[in-house]
């Protein structure tokens, strides 16, 4: 008797392995990979490969770790390798078990706003800065996505490289961190007070002690080379940035960002930034990650030199015309950063883009014209 053929092909794991890889789109665009066959030993480039390891593995990999953000945090911080017990698992990106990346000596508890899902990522950005750079953080809060950051670096061996600015003083964001961690009461570096630096330092310097923190408000004259020694930025990290003047007074000092950097907006889709990157930037930004179901976190690899000066004429004209053309390429973006089995999140992102790019019409809206208002008031303090 003749043996029946196959109906399917019997495949090795690692067969297997390859093929979820080819049918998988995620950040497998051809751009990106022009980028980084011309920019291969650079931060950004690093970057994405360890995003394709750890984050953007195989289909629906994404889904998975984002969904886990819910429930364990194992995946969520860790990625598909970390499985187990929170108090005793390691976590491979981290070194550490969850009880103690997220509790200071054990117990006291972190307090974060909406971190958990962007700091896998960042502790990735955080390992391919390497020797390229430092990385400037505007406004950091508490000193959890700064903590991720660290922790990468540390990996590295690589010492006096991370730079935060920040008041620390906001009331609503001190009165944020004593909800959420009761043990800051009974520091003595407690007052009434609303000055919070102490925290940053005990959460971030724990995992990074060389981390440096900024006091002030962030413009030329506090957040500029001479501060982080006129290194190149490897890394920019943004949450403080939310309007088309906090972009022009808070990044004035900064001026460029070299090709190869990466560059982190915090709080995205709930400020101004869709419109300006989409609006202004693309041709010199493409993102590699955002954050499914949070929205918020979007992170870019600059692909080539920028200047953070915005042109005129490209604030003076955030109108009408131009939102179909930035939503059909936020689209293809969020098809190279999403797979097939995130079509539901993909579709409330852009959603939620559309509220940005449009809001009832650029013309006719008051948050809109006070957008184009502000491209020119710029213009007349003098931008180029």
């Amino acid at each position: 008797v003749r043996p029946q053929p196959l109906l399917f092909e019997i495949r090795t794991p690692e067969q297997q392995h390859q093929q979820q890889q080819q049918q998988n789109s995620q950040l497998q665009s051809s751009e990106i990979n022009d980028f980084i066959d011309q920019y291969p030993d650079t931060p950004g480039a690093r970057f994405v490969h360890l995003l394709r390891k750890h984050i953007h593995y195989a289909t629906g990999a994404e889904d998975r770790r984002i969904d886990d953000c819910y429930t364990s945090r194992l995946q969520c911080f860790g990625g598909a390798q970390a499985t187990g017990q929170m108090k005793t698992t390691i976590i491979p990106t981290t070194q550490t078990t969850m009880q103690e990346f997220l509790h200071l000596d054990g117990k006291d508890k972190i307090p974060r706003l909406g971190t958990d899902p962007v700091c896998l990522p960042l502790i990735l950005a955080g390992q391919a800065i390497q020797n390229a750079g430092v990385v400037v953080e505007l406004g950091p809060f508490a000193g959890m996505t700064t903590r991720c950051l660290g922790i990468g670096l540390n990996q590295t061996g690589v010492t006096n490289a991370m730079f935060s600015f920040d008041t620390f003083d906001n009331e609503n964001n001190w009165r944020a961190i004593r909800q959420q961690a009761k043990w800051v009461v009974e520091m003595p570096e407690y007052d009434t007070k609303k000055d919070f630096i102490w925290v940053w330092q005990r959460v971030v310097q724990s995992v990074y002690p060389t981390a440096k923190a900024i006091r002030g408000f962030i413009s030329k004259d506090t957040a500029n080379p001479a501060v982080w020694n006129n290194n190149q930025i490897a890394m920019l990290s943004m949450d403080s940035v939310k309007d088309v003047l906090h972009w022009q007074d808070q990044l004035e000092g900064i001026d460029m960002l070299k090709a190869g950097s990466i560059l982190a907006l915090q709080d995205f889709i709930q400020t101004d930034q869709p419109t300006i990157v989409y609006g202004c930037l693309r041709e010199y930004l493409m993102p590699v990650f955002t954050c499914w179901d949070y929205w918020e976190p979007w992170i870019f690899v600059v692909k080539k030199d920028m200047s953070l000066k915005l042109p005129c004429k490209c604030l003076k004209n955030l109108q009408d015309e131009y939102a179909d053309t930035m939503e059909e390429q936020s689209l293809r973006d969020l098809d190279v950063m999403g797979d097939r089995s995130m079509t539901e999140k993909k579709n409330k992102t852009m959603v939620k883009m559309n509220e940005v790019f449009r809001t009832s019409g650029y013309c006719n809206n008051r948050a809109v014209r006070g957008r184009a208002r502000a491209g020119r008031m710029i213009c007349k303090r003098g931008a180029k």
